[in-house]
């Protein structure tokens, strides 16, 4: 796990030092005088590779990291795959930058003043910087990644409706919740959210509830308060119901 968090330091202060360093020395031969001032360079390691560093190299620790084979005394921290990932989001840095700066385009949005668009651009560096940490793509994977390795999404949850409430199940455990347990109801298009707490719901997918859409929200409406229910129909979506 320490191996990990410090292959992902050295991932985020390599790409953002790397894209700061060649948009600064390449900038000059293209018109532009000094896009990143030594005060940004500064904000830039101090608080954005500091604290980005730190988130990162406090994630959990993972089962799957004890399966992997020992590695070689000698063996390089920055691997083949790793490198490619710093050249390819460093370049991706570089690319947004020139971009913004050389296009004209964006010239209008600051009435023609270069230090408007200069601090403009400091400000969409940083935003483009936290991009490379907070990656939807990356998450998105890990995500769906994680899921397959957790024991509890691998069996399948089974949902009850009756005049008690609901009961939800999986495997061998089971739990009911009263009709006047819900704290709130909520219909979208694609799902239903039933809220426990703020912070604790059940959601069903309309894809999956077997045709039962209409008498889910029927169950639902006759058991709650009108307050607790924010049911409503949506033609597009319960057509198929019908």
């Amino acid at each position: 796990t320490i191996y990990h968090n410090i292959l992902k330091f050295c991932k985020f202060q390599l790409v953002i030092n790397v894209a700061a360093v060649v948009v600064s020395a390449v900038a000059p031969f293209f018109g532009i005088e000094e896009p990143l001032k030594v005060t940004h360079l500064l904000f830039v390691n101090l608080v954005m590779d500091g604290l980005g560093a730190i988130m990162l190299g406090n994630e959990p620790a993972l089962e799957k990291y004890m399966d992997e084979k020992p590695r070689r005394r000698d063996e390089s921290i920055v691997s083949r795959k790793m490198m490619t990932q710093i050249l390819v989001m460093g370049a991706w840095l570089t690319a947004i930058s020139f971009v913004f700066l050389k296009v004209p385009f964006f010239e209008q949005f600051f009435d023609g003043s270069k230090e408007k668009q200069l601090t403009a651009y400091f400000v969409l560096f940083i935003v483009a910087a936290l991009f490379t940490v907070i990656n939807p793509l990356y998450l998105y994977y890990k995500a769906a990644k994680q899921v397959k390795l957790t024991p509890m999404f691998a069996n399948p949850l089974d949902y009850v409706v009756n005049e008690e409430g609901l009961t939800v199940s999986q495997g061998e455990e089971a739990l009911t919740v009263e009709w006047g347990e819900l704290r709130k109801v909520v219909e979208t298009k694609k799902d239903f959210y039933v809220y426990l707490s703020l912070t604790r719901a059940y959601i069903f997918p309309k894809e999956n509830m077997g045709g039962m859409t209409d008498a889910f929200r029927e169950a639902i409406k006759s058991h709650t308060k009108p307050a607790v229910c924010k049911c409503k129909f949506y033609r597009g979506a319960d057509k198929d119901n019908l």
